[in-house]
């Protein structure tokens, strides 16, 4: 067995390399000389538009393929930095700004009626939102459908060098070669389990009616039966105009709500050219912690004022069990100048099921959707509103050739994404790891399945914070 091993080992090693051109980059931005985090700093890639800005507490990340061998690092009152960056490869960089020699002083514009600074000025954008809510949400529309990939990936994070070197890995040491650390949380991480499917979705106002036909699925990891039961538990619709976001069970305040600014703190960032459309960058502090709140910060378009991109994460203090972080990413598009639909959404969550996540293995679940073909006020035939089932699989999904995921993916896999599919086909016997496709399973569904017994859902059975501890 021992030479078909090695020949797997130098098979994936052009992947492995190939992989390396993923640059991943997170760090914190301070103040040199009081030492204090600067949030809504500017940091970019040089001559890219891959970049960000520092969150409230200073920190940033970047994930992007595209190459650049510099970071740059600017904020108004400080000097501009720039910082030497490698290429393909995971790195933290920490960042300490000093002020700038000539201090600007703050301009405010004065009129009859109140007092415009930035503060007042997010105020505003965030009210002109609003105004313009019924010509950019999609609920206003009577039908709509559109064509959706997704990609579903789980990955065990906090792998310890006694995990890996047990007797029963001695086999499967290639699997170190896909180890890869996160820009969530800086976790290093090991796929075992990814799924790919594409899908026609419609809705219908009135009745209310929406559904999702799955026309192809290819799963690594888990059996053909489950995908169904997968995708109806990964399938989350966050609407940003609703007032409330219900997430793993708990209604989050939307950063534009109409009660929003009694929940968040909202600062103007800056302007510029996003799609060669003039946007507003927003950015959203929760005002009280622990309440279900989200911080993050989106691009407004001008005269339109639709979202045109967020990126909002919930706040650490929220309390959810089983969940360190999650993180989300949501992109949109006009379609006919009739209303603004998702392009692309990317969530990202960090599961744990211990107490001490900083220590015990536990998941990471991303999950990433690209949406075309958009068509709206249209309607279809009533069946195809009216069956039963929300989702409905295909008979044939699962026998997709490659010919026909060639054709028909919204992006084509990268050769690491290739490599995982057959990795995990290669470890998911293993027992050690079918025990952790088990408690997956139960993250992703909600209940533990122990002979002829369902134990859950667990989000409500069980509950543990600071001042009361567990509480079943």
């Amino acid at each position: 067995m021992k030479p078909l091993y090695t020949i797997v080992i130098f098979t994936l090693l052009p992947i492995v390399l190939f992989a390396q051109q993923v640059t991943k980059i997170m760090g914190n931005v301070k103040d040199a000389q009081t030492k204090e985090a600067l949030p809504f700093v500017n940091v970019y890639l040089k001559g890219t538009k891959a970049g960000t800005i520092s969150d409230i507490n200073g920190n940033y990340k970047i994930e992007t393929k595209e190459k650049s061998d510099s970071l740059i690092i600017s904020f108004v009152g400080y000097e501009r930095l720039a910082k030497k960056i490698q290429i393909g490869r995971f790195q933290t960089i920490n960042i300490e700004l000093k002020p700038s020699a000539i201090a600007l002083k703050e301009i405010t514009v004065t009129t009859k009626k109140r007092k415009h600074n930035k503060d007042t000025l997010a105020l505003e954008l965030l009210d002109k939102i609003w105004e313009h809510k019924k010509e950019n949400d999609i609920d206003k529309l009577d039908y709509y459908e559109y064509e959706t990939y997704n990609k579903v990936q789980f990955d065990l994070n906090n792998l310890s060098d006694d995990f890996l070197n047990k007797k029963i890995m001695k086999n499967f040491q290639f699997v170190k070669n896909y180890i890869d650390t996160s820009t969530v949380n800086g976790k290093a991480y090991l796929p075992v389990f990814i799924l790919e499917s594409v899908s026609d979705y419609y809705y219908r106002k009135k009745p209310k009616s929406e559904r999702e036909y799955i026309k192809a699925t290819h799963a690594s990891g888990i059996n053909n039966e489950s995908v169904n039961q997968f995708m109806g538990n990964m399938y989350i619709k966050i609407n940003l105009y609703d007032d409330y976001i219900d997430l793993f069970g708990k209604g989050f305040v939307s950063p534009i709500a109409r009660l929003g600014r009694l929940y968040y703190r909202y600062y103007l960032i800056d302007s510029g050219m996003v799609d060669n459309r003039k946007c507003y960058h927003l950015a959203f502090v929760p005002k009280i912690k622990q309440e279900n709140v989200f911080n993050g910060d989106l691009w407004v378009v001008d005269t339109c004022f639709a979202v045109k991109k967020i990126e909002f994460r919930i706040d650490k203090n929220v309390n959810i069990n089983f969940i360190n972080n999650v993180n989300i990413t949501q992109e949109f598009v006009p379609i006919n100048n009739t209303a603004w639909m998702l392009s692309k959404e990317s969530i990202i969550a960090d599961f744990n099921i211990f107490e001490n996540p900083n220590n015990a293995t536990g998941f990471f679940g991303r999950k990433t959707t690209t949406y075309r073909n958009h068509i709206v006020n249209k309607a279809r035939e009533d069946k195809i509103y009216d069956i039963p089932s929300d989702i409905i699989v295909a008979e044939d999904a699962s026998k997709k050739d490659n010919n026909f995921w060639d054709t028909i993916r919204h992006e084509p896999l990268n050769q690491k994404e290739q490599g995982i599919f057959n990795m995990v086909d290669s470890i998911k016997d293993v027992k050690v790891f079918r025990t952790f496709y088990d408690i997956m399973n139960a993250i992703i569904t909600y209940y533990y399945v122990l002979g002829k017994f369902e134990f859950g859902p667990y989000f409500t059975i069980y509950s543990f914070n600071n001042v009361e501890g567990n509480r079943i």
